[in-house]
């Protein structure tokens, strides 16, 4: 493989792993009835049919507010073939004052720098998202994120709608496309989550195109964008004041394989409730 076939692989790749994967983190959990503070970490391994390997980490720290409220910061790094950045990271979750349909506000960004093939490029990915419930078994998250990553840069406003089962089962669906900038995404997305006490499981898919056509002036004629499928499954473990969730997730991105495995946990360092 040349190396400007490896670097528009790791760069397609690079937009992909933004626009969905298992690591696609959800909004902010809920607050208990008392505050809390909790450090969260992960680590993560990848492998390519091409034979270039990823991996990435990261560190934050996560306050629960007592009303419901939710606010982090930390860092990240990754790396995917010939790409790697590291970003700063900052979440938010505002709880809103009304009792039957519980609103919530959503603040998530990613802000930092990075190079592929030894060129330097911006990674700039923000999200806002407003969710409630709907009825009393089907809730719904509305959200917009503004990608600038390298020469890829547009908003993907997605739909998510979540009905709740059981207490402990959700089933979840949900549509992303792109609008303005250059992204040509198009991504629809089913998932299932199990919460138990001890234990917990989520399983999903992805599928859609995931970046934009090419115009090919040798050759005359537009080459279609990569195309995304992907699915992925989970399984977690609580242990005390530790939560611990390993994850397995496998794309096919234009015929490209990556398989990845994530590793994350939680340690709650303080409880302030009775």
């Amino acid at each position: 493989m040349t190396a400007a076939r490896r670097a528009k692989v790791a760069s397609c790749s690079l937009c992909v792993a933004t626009f969905a994967h298992a690591g696609d983190s959800p909004a902010p959990p809920e607050a208990a009835a008392s505050a809390s503070d909790q450090l969260l970490f992960s680590a993560d391994a990848s492998t390519r049919a091409a034979g270039a390997a990823g991996q990435g980490g990261s560190a934050s720290w996560l306050h629960a507010f007592a009303g419901g409220s939710v606010f982090g910061v930390g860092s990240e790094f990754r790396k995917v073939a010939s790409a790697q950045w590291t970003n700063g990271m900052a979440v938010a979750s505002l709880r809103l004052a009304h009792a039957a349909w519980k609103p919530r506000l959503l603040f998530d960004m990613h802000e930092g720098f990075g190079t592929l093939a030894q060129r330097p490029f911006r990674y700039s990915v923000v999200a806002l998202g407003f969710g409630g419930d709907l009825a009393p078994r089907l809730s719904m998250l509305v959200e917009d994120r503004r990608i600038d990553i390298d020469t890829s840069h547009g908003h993907l406003p997605r739909l998510t709608l979540v009905a709740h089962a059981t207490p402990r089962l959700d089933f979840s669906g949900g549509y992303a496309f792109s609008t303005g900038g250059n992204l040509g995404t198009r991504l629809l997305m089913g998932r299932v989550d199990y919460l138990g006490r001890r234990f917990n499981a989520l399983g999903g898919i992805t599928w859609g195109p995931a970046s934009p056509a090419v115009y090919d002036p040798l050759r005359q004629l537009i080459a279609p964008g990569a195309h995304l499928t992907e699915s992925y499954v989970g399984l977690g473990l609580v242990a005390g004041p530790t939560r611990w969730q390993l994850a397995a997730d496998h794309q096919v991105v234009g015929g490209t394989r990556r398989t990845m495995l994530t590793l994350t946990g939680s340690i709650t360092l303080s409880d302030t409730g009775p």
